[in-house]
């Protein structure tokens, strides 16, 4: 068993967030339904099309505080990507809400050996509440062994490539610009140090999904999934970092 499974221990493992649901609904209002894609999966999205009740801030806001939840539970460490749409509420025929986890938030919850997902939901006035729980088990010996995280492998060939400093200067300022206009923190964007850490800085999760969106419109650029880490988005240094080395193109 790795040291990261080991930390986990036996037994159930238990996460709870809540969320402010007027972030929610003024996301919602500014990007649409590119908000909604960002957070959601493809066959999750179409689910929430299908009805209007679920696509309310309030709804979306309780299954971004599950997702957040679930991910309180897998403790992925910073430079884990784990991808939002890749955590999946669904309705039972029964009503009641469940978990689908897929790609990267599948393969975590096998490398700490959980499963038997279960989650329940719940809003009232401005926030709304989410608490996931799983199941530890013995992980699968063929795919319990930790990997090299990808975007580690990245960071560390940037900084041996090293950034041209022009392009350093001007990418610094713009997310900068991007971080005061959706970061939501309770500090100046403009005078942060450069590796000052951001959700220390006052970023939420939530705020992280909006700064992510304002980065690839002003970039043009699109963030692929192994570099949607928390270690991408901690400080500006590393999301100076981060698009400076995605394809332009």
């Amino acid at each position: 068993m790795t040291t990261a499974q080991t930390a986990l221990g036996a037994g159930p493992r238990i996460g709870c967030d809540i969320q402010s649901i007027a972030p929610v609904a003024e996301s919602m209002a500014r990007l649409g339904e590119r908000y909604l894609r960002a957070v959601f999966g493809t066959a999750e999205f179409a689910r929430l099309a299908e009805d209007s009740k679920l696509t309310s801030p309030e709804s979306v806001a309780a299954r971004f505080a599950a997702k957040e939840a679930v991910l309180k539970v897998l403790a992925p460490a910073a430079t884990d990507a784990v991808a939002w749409p890749s955590i999946a509420v669904h309705t039972g025929a029964d009503g009641a809400p469940g978990l689908f986890l897929t790609d990267s938030a599948a393969a975590l919850a096998t490398r700490r050996g959980l499963g038997d997902w279960t989650v329940s939901m719940s809003h009232d006035g401005d926030y709304a509440l989410a608490v996931a729980l799983a199941l530890s088990c013995p992980p699968d010996p063929s795919t319990g062994a930790l990997r090299a995280p990808i975007d580690t492998m990245t960071t560390e060939l940037r900084r041996l490539k090293g950034p041209h400093p022009m392009e350093t200067t001007t990418t610094e300022l713009t997310v900068r610009k991007v971080l005061a206009e959706h970061g939501k923190l309770s500090q100046d964007a403009h005078t942060l140090g450069t590796d000052v850490d951001l959700y220390r800085a006052g970023m939420t999760s939530h705020a992280s999904v909006n700064v992510m969106l304002g980065l690839e419109d002003e970039f043009d650029i699109e963030f692929p999934e192994e570099l949607l880490t928390k270690a991408t988005f901690t400080s500006i240094s590393s999301i100076s970092e981060a698009v400076e080395g995605i394809d332009h193109d």
